[in-house]
């Protein structure tokens, strides 16, 4: 009689959700609440979370008044535009071309697209550092052996050029972004695609619409939704920049701090000056900007789109 509720049928439900339920409420509801707590703390003489101070919103408003913090939410949006249109301006025609043609072959074509973003961001930063290396990188050496073809004999080749420098470095880490994330949109597009009728293809190609009209006029009224959900993802990534460009600087930001970003802003903030309020303020400031953007997203899409 005791345990009778467990013959309870309504109960079952319940049952297959408690693990998700333990896990969410420890893993991500917890954490979530407990960085908002010490945001609004500060740390005292005796260093220990439990007799933080309560000190409102002043880490907010000195995370705010960061110089460094302006530098880095700079970078951030300025990386998350160079590198994050380009991708969706690729992958949607390169989707589209691979659904219109779609063969045996296309899978090995569609596989190598998607290998960078399989691939390791420390293997990547390898490549590229050996690329743009300002000394020995083949960059540099493609750009003056072309040099030596076209200039005149005599000329004095230009000096190399230091891609890690405060002109170049943002321009770098947006080429990596893009060149790794690229394949994994064209993926999503090409996924939805799927459900496009094909019908409406060969109808357009009867009114004579080329390939870029029927881009235009099937594949973009088709798949907004999901080019709003890819736009979202890529938007809310570049936000969380991390790996690319800590790898890319060796961690330190890069010349003028060029190559810093929020989350490296942050992961200073708790790591290495120890300050896990104020790492925490900042994260709550980058959701609230995330917050603010996707909204206009979404919005901008709409009005694109319509």
């Amino acid at each position: 009689m005791r345990y009778r509720f467990l013959n309870d049928k309504r109960l079952i439900p319940y049952l297959y959700l408690l693990p998700f339920m333990l896990l969410f409420l420890g893993f991500t509801l917890f954490p979530l609440l407990f960085s908002l707590w010490m945001a609004l703390h500060s740390a005292t003489d005796a260093g220990s979370f439990l007799q933080m101070s309560f000190s409102g919103l002043e880490n907010f408003r000195y995370v705010l008044e960061d110089d460094w913090f302006h530098v880095a939410v700079y970078n951030t949006l300025w990386i998350a535009l160079v590198s994050g249109l380009p991708q969706h301006l690729i992958a949607i025609p390169l989707a589209t071309y691979l659904y219109r043609h779609s063969r045996r072959r296309n899978l090995l074509s569609l596989f190598l697209f998607f290998l960078p973003y399989l691939t390791s961001s420390v293997a990547i930063a390898l490549v590229f550092n050996a690329l743009f290396s300002r000394d020995y990188g083949l960059i540099n050496q493609w750009l003056a052996a072309l040099w030596g073809l076209v200039s005149p004999a005599g000329t004095a080749p230009p000096p190399a050029i230091d891609w890690y420098d405060a002109e170049h470095i943002r321009w770098l880490i947006a080429l990596v972004v893009c060149w790794k994330n690229t394949g994994w949109n064209t993926l999503i597009y090409l996924a939805a695609m799927r459900t496009v009728n094909k019908d409406l293809f060969e109808a357009a190609s009867l009114e004579g619409a080329g390939f870029w009209k029927q881009l235009r006029i099937v594949v973009l009224p088709n798949i907004k939704p999901v080019m709003l959900l890819a736009l979202g993802l890529t938007l809310i990534g570049n936000l969380q920049l991390f790996d690319e460009a800590y790898l890319l600087t060796s961690g330190t930001g890069g010349s003028g701090q060029s190559g810093l970003t929020v989350m490296m802003y942050i992961f200073n903030l708790a790591f290495i000056d120890g300050d896990y309020s104020l790492a925490s303020a900042a994260a709550w400031l980058l959701t609230l900007l995330l917050l603010i953007l996707l909204p206009l997203l979404k919005k901008g899409t709409r009005d694109e789109t319509t």
